[in-house]
């Protein structure tokens, strides 16, 4: 009678976060994170990627093959579908190639460099359906990071306790997300 309530109880915490439709988490920022960032509730979609094994075993890999941290994408996005934050994380086999065609892809024109967010981290902004997008790339060790945050046209965001520069909230972002990828 005991094993047969052992596995019955098992059995229930093993399928009960399937049966919730447990979501999986955002590796690097955090749903209220985001909220507070784009100044509403927002939701969460995330995309994540094994990493390919052979990727490991190269020479210019700082990590072994067993290394947990994943590939993929973090998408928050308001209510009202006007506002969007996402991350995307990719681990690269030629940083110095790959990085430079992040940075021609995603900041063609005029950019910024940015002090404290990975390596080499450039940010440009530009029109966006009415609003702008901002637009952060860096990289840490071999793993690429393209942050994308879209919203309509605003002069300040009440974020942390104060009024700042959504220039400002974005790079605050982005030291988190590159903080979290050491």
């Amino acid at each position: 009678m005991r094993a047969s309530l052992r596995w019955f109880t098992l059995m229930i915490f093993t399928l009960l976060p399937h049966v919730a439709g447990a979501q999986s988490l955002c590796p690097w920022l955090n749903q209220a994170t985001a909220s507070g960032a784009l100044g509403v509730d927002v939701t969460m979609h995330v995309t994540l990627l094994p990493q390919s094994p052979h990727l490991a075993r190269l020479p210019q890999s700082s990590y072994p093959v067993s290394d947990p941290r994943p590939n993929g994408m973090c998408e928050f996005t308001t209510h009202d579908q006007r506002s969007t934050l996402r991350i995307k994380v990719a681990t690269m086999t030629h940083p110095k190639k790959e990085y430079a065609a992040a940075i021609r892809s995603s900041c063609p024109g005029t950019s910024r460099s940015l002090i404290g967010v990975g390596n080499q981290a450039i940010a440009c902004s530009s029109p966006s359906n009415g609003g702008t997008e901002d637009r952060v790339v860096a990289y840490v060790r071999n793993r690429l990071m393209v942050l994308r945050c879209s919203h309509p046209p605003m002069e300040s965001v009440h974020w942390q306790g104060s009024d700042v520069t959504s220039d400002a909230v974005v790079q605050a972002i982005a030291e988190q997300i590159a903080g979290s990828m050491y």
